[in-house]
């Protein structure tokens, strides 16, 4: 299955607390917003997205390759990328013209996003075609390997961060 790296089990535990998500770099990056986590299996926040959502915006589109820097080495399980060409005024997507993309691990591909780490080198997340106007949630998973568990099955931690990308769109007025 794609994004699913088969690593060591200390290079892929889950870390103790939810990483940051930058754009460019953990130390000049721009920091994403975290929408939700479920970090309870290692007794840290369970938070879900409220009725509005706020995108923080980053100025400009970032090339034909964006970069993405979590500020841990932990590499995830796996990582999807859903992205929205508008939201509406409360700032939640429209599902329904969204694209949800599995990024597959290891060396850049040709494929939408890939994501790698190792040798104890931050774990980046490379998504093509970022466009400016784009609503962008980057989602990831980590098992939980350590503690206890129930026999075949396997803890994981999880968290959601998004970012808005260069210029607004015109947002969809509401129906009613």
């Amino acid at each position: 299955m794609p994004g699913i790296p088969c690593l060591p089990s200390q290079m892929v535990d889950a870390p103790k607390d939810p990483p940051h998500l930058y754009l460019g770099g953990v130390r000049e990056g721009f920091a994403l917003a975290r929408v939700a986590v479920d970090w309870a299996a290692l007794g840290g926040p369970f938070e879900e997205p409220g009725d509005t959502v706020t995108w923080p915006r980053f100025p400009s589109a970032p090339g034909p390759i964006a970069e993405f820097v979590f500020d841990t080495a932990q590499i995830p399980m796996r990582v999807v990328v859903y992205s929205y060409p508008d939201v509406g005024p409360d700032g939640i997507p429209d599902e329904e013209h969204g694209t949800e993309t599995l990024c597959s691990f290891g060396e850049p591909s040709s494929g939408p996003c890939w994501y790698r780490g190792g040798d104890g080198e931050n774990v980046r997340v490379a998504v093509r075609d970022v466009r400016a106007g784009d609503h962008l949630v980057v989602h990831a998973a980590w098992p939980v390997l350590s503690g206890d568990r129930v026999q075949g099955e396997l803890n994981e931690v999880s968290g959601s961060w998004l970012c808005g990308i260069g210029g607004y769109r015109a947002v969809r007025p509401e129906h009613g």
